[in-house]
């Protein structure tokens, strides 16, 4: 049985925001994951990298596609904001943002909280290898790591000098094109590569945030995610089954939903 809500974030309202650089170049990755380790299930998204001369801004398509419809629809004086039909991970990552540090905002299910920390830009410990391909058209070297409770081999480019990549990925000395973990359970390959012919504002919105640290953060999505009726009711959210009448809805059944969890990072 399904649940009546889908759950997801809701989308947020673009129109007041702060301008934190200018983007160069924008890459665009297609990014596949297993949103249920258990089924196997996966989910696609559409990742964007915004390159500029101080910072870097890595967010996802869909829900950013959600946020513009949802603020043009309110603009027109609409009530009911768009439902985001599916899940993605709903991170934004502002990397050298403040300086030498990285920003990452995290939106909670629904109308939760969206929260933001600081952290220091990891440096990953990088293996070279000596294996190399062609992406795009570009000469690819492969380099391999771990990071927080994952095995990640990476193709970059030196052809584009640029130390980046989706996500919190970069430090590599040419800009990452391809990226999995060595469970294929994330995997981000880029479509595309531009250097803008205008340089485009890299934003950050200016949403209520609630400011945290990683560690408290991944306790709480875990919890969102393995006791999803009782995070349902810390936000006053009732939790339904669909197509089911409310007579037929079984209470204990319920409270034995979950949202199935397998973040990225696992530490």
């Amino acid at each position: 049985q399904n649940l009546y809500t889908q759950v997801t974030s809701v989308a947020q309202m673009i129109d007041k925001y702060q301008i934190l650089d200018s983007a160069i170049y924008k890459v665009t990755y297609e990014l596949d994951f297993v949103k249920d380790p258990e089924k196997n299930e996966k989910e696609t998204d559409i990742v964007v990298l915004e390159i500029g001369d101080h910072l870097s801004k890595s967010y996802s398509q869909t829900l950013y596609d959600a946020d513009s419809v949802a603020t043009a629809w309110i603009a027109m004086g609409r009530d009911v904001f768009p439902s985001i039909k599916k899940y993605v991970p709903p991170m934004e990552v502002y990397t050298n943002y403040p300086n030498q540090k990285q920003t990452i905002t995290y939106r909670t299910f629904l109308s939760g909280a969206v929260y933001k920390y600081i952290e220091d830009v990891e440096s990953f410990g990088w293996q070279l290898q000596t294996d190399t391909k062609n992406i795009h058209g570009y000469l690819c070297q492969k380099a391999s790591m771990s990071f927080r409770g994952r095995d990640y081999e990476a193709w970059f480019t030196p052809e584009i000098p640029l130390s980046k990549g989706p996500w919190k990925f970069g430090g590599l000395p040419g800009l990452i094109l391809e990226i999995r973990d060595t469970e294929n359970q994330y995997v981000y390959k880029c479509i595309s590569f531009n250097k803008l012919a205008v340089k485009r504002p890299i934003k950050m919105w200016k949403w209520d945030y609630e400011q945290t640290k990683r560690k408290d953060l991944q306790k709480f999505v875990k919890f969102m995610h393995l006791n999803t009726y009782e995070y349902f009711k810390t936000i006053g959210q009732e939790v339904h089954y669909k197509d089911v009448p409310d007579d037929k809805q079984d209470e204990e059944a319920r409270k034995r939903l979950i949202y199935p969890y397998n973040p990225i990072e696992r530490d």
